[in-house]
C-alpha cells in the first residue's frame, strides 16, 4: 500500500519536471511560477495556490506549480502574485472553483495516484517521437 508521502513525491516530481520543460525546455532548470527566477530542479518545490492541507485539491495539477523555495516557504507562497498569474493562465472561474474546494475533505487513492504520476512523469521525460 502506497502512502500519501510516496504519492506526493511522484506528483511533486511530475509537476516540477512539467514546469521545467514548459519554462526552460530542459529538466535541470525551471522558472519559478511566481517570481520568474530560473532555479535548478533541486531548488524548486511543487507549490500550491490553495494550500495542500486542503486535501480535495492537493493533487489538482492546476493548483500546483514549480516555485522556488524563497517564494513557497519564505514568502508564504507569494500569494498575491500567484493569484494574478492563476487568473491570467486559467481564468477567474477556475480560480474561484479551486478556492471553493479548499474546505472539502477527500480521501485519495494513493496507490492509484502514485501509479498515475509515475506514468505521467515517464511520459513527460521520454515523450513519444512522432
Amino acid at each position: 500500500m502506497v502512502t500519501e508521502t510516496t504519492a506526493w513525491n511522484h506528483f511533486s516530481k511530475y509537476i516540477r519536471t512539467r514546469d521545467c520543460l514548459k519554462t526552460t525546455g530542459n529538466r535541470e532548470y525551471g522558472k519559478c511560477y511566481t517570481c520568474g527566477v530560473i532555479k535548478p530542479f533541486a531548488n524548486l518545490d511543487a507549490g500550491h495556490f490553495v494550500k495542500s492541507t486542503h486535501k480535495d485539491i492537493k493533487f489538482d495539477e492546476r493548483n500546483v506549480h514549480a516555485q522556488c523555495v524563497q517564494c513557497n516557504h519564505h514568502l508564504g507562497g507569494n500569494e498575491a502574485v500567484y493569484t494574478l498569474k492563476m487568473v491570467d493562465e486559467y481564468g477567474r472561474e477556475t480560480v474561484d472553483y479551486l478556492m471553493s474546494r479548499k474546505h472539502i475533505p477527500k480521501v485519495h487513492d494513493f496507490d492509484k495516484l502514485s501509479a498515475e504520476y509515475r506514468e505521467k512523469l515517464k511520459n513527460v521525460e521520454n515523450p513519444l517521437e512522432i
